[in-house]
């Protein structure tokens, strides 16, 4: 952001009020993005089907936090695995490595970036929603070629995300049903 800039106004938004992305198998609406706090934080809505999620990763520079809306996930959180659902929330220190997955139909959950990062692996690598539902199958493509690599040169501006070494103990649940 240029010096002098001003961020826009707050004000109520919702997940039906601002760009909606597929991608990640899931439905995530940028509710507070990072150029709207100088970088300072930011906070995206998360749908999500059964058994997705992402694997062990690290947030570097970032600490993140999870607001359950509805549903349930098992969480991985370094070694130890534990359940959490509607109500709760859960706190990921940067540098400790992390993973859920959908234990319930779908989950909702407000995430919050302290500073600001996942908001512009969203907008720069996912594909904008047609509807405000998880991706029908399809509908979701991957990240072109051109999309990672500029977000894996804006990730190394940032240095916000690596992927943890650590065994995923959260695979078995993020198996489709079959």
């Amino acid at each position: 952001m240029t010096q002098g800039h001003q961020p826009p106004p707050g004000g109520p938004v919702s997940r039906q009020t601002v760009p909606g992305y597929w991608g990640f198998g899931s439905l995530t609406s940028p509710l507070v993005r990072s150029d709207q706090t100088y970088g300072a934080y930011s906070i995206i809505e998360q749908l999500m089907p059964a058994s997705s999620g992402p694997p062990p990763h690290i947030h570097a520079q970032s600490d993140e936090v999870f607001y359950i809306l509805e549903g349930t996930v098992h969480l991985q959180l370094s070694g130890t695995v534990s359940t959490a659902g509607a109500g709760q929330l859960i706190r990921v220190p940067r540098g400790v490595p992390h993973a859920f997955a959908v234990q319930s139909e779908h989950v909702r959950m407000l995430v919050f970036f302290m500073p600001a990062t996942m908001d512009e692996l969203i907008t720069m690598t996912t594909r904008p929603a047609t509807e405000l539902t998880v991706p029908p199958p399809g509908h979701e493509a991957e990240p072109t070629g051109q999309q990672e690599a500029a977000f894996i040169g804006h990730l190394k501006e940032t240095a916000s995300l690596s992927w943890s070494d650590q065994q995923d103990l959260l695979l078995q649940f993020r198996q489709p049903p079959s």
